[in-house]
């Protein structure tokens, strides 16, 4: 087509100028329907136990990039449409103030500015391992750093004669404050029964969760939120066989 007339075509609207010449009226994007932005995240992180790895800045269905935890990144070729973002690979002591995730709407060749702040905090199991072991004679609780020095026994329930209370099975939160564990209590150490508890990462305010005579409950671990438990239980054959 000669370019005096498909000049023409644009100014009188002519459908066929986008048929055979999608650029020619001058919309920049229309080959992509809606067009696309960009946006710039940054990141402001606060408090102890600071996660010196960084952070993925993800946009839900679409592209996802690293960013330091006190610094910016841009998100370009965004589709222009409603998106949700959120900040993913955050270290359990550390928690994205909300909203989040949240909502943002990118118009074409726009660039939409946002912020995360995170709030970080230090906490007596950051780094460390916590585990069981017979070290002392009993099953109780220690935690260690990641080479094995500086080991800190958190439970001491001995034997006292009548009856063994053993300690294992620890899961530390995610959040590095409290560990759950599995306390066995019975005349011998093969015929106990078990409850699940949960403590403070130095050892203290134990709590028992199950306090159930009907079963075992045992292996307990944390949802990765820190919000729920989940944890094993057998019930006794005195229970089950009534049923």
């Amino acid at each position: 087509m000669p370019e005096d007339l498909v000049r023409l075509g644009c100014r009188s609207g002519i459908a066929v100028c986008l048929a055979l010449a999608p650029t020619a009226c001058g919309d920049e994007g229309a080959t992509t329907p809606g067009g696309t932005g960009s946006v710039e995240v940054t990141t402001a992180t606060t408090g102890e136990g600071l996660d010196a790895d960084g952070y993925v800045v993800e946009i839900v269905g679409g592209p996802s990039l690293t960013v330091g935890i006190n610094a910016t990144a841009m998100l370009s070729e965004v589709p222009a449409s409603d998106l949700e973002i959120r900040l993913t690979g955050v270290r359990g002591n550390c928690r994205v103030q909300s909203p989040h995730p949240r909502l943002l709407h990118v118009a074409r060749n726009e660039t939409i500015r946002t912020q995360f702040d995170v709030v970080c905090a230090d906490t007596p199991l950051l780094g460390r391992i916590v585990f069981h072991s017979r070290r002392d004679g009993d099953l109780e609780l220690y935690t260690m750093n990641p080479d094995g020095s500086d080991p800190i026994r958190l439970t001491n329930t001995p034997y006292n004669g009548e009856r063994y209370l053993l300690e294992l099975y620890a899961s530390a939160s995610p959040d590095g404050s409290r560990i759950l564990f599995t306390q066995f209590e019975g005349p011998e150490e093969d015929m106990a029964w078990s409850e699940v508890f949960v403590m403070n990462a130095d050892g203290s305010d134990r709590v028992n969760l199950t306090n159930r005579l009907e079963g075992d409950d045992f292996l307990p671990s944390w949802s990765p939120d820190g919000l729920q438990i989940a944890f094993s239980e057998m019930l006794n054959r005195a229970t089950t066989s009534g049923s």
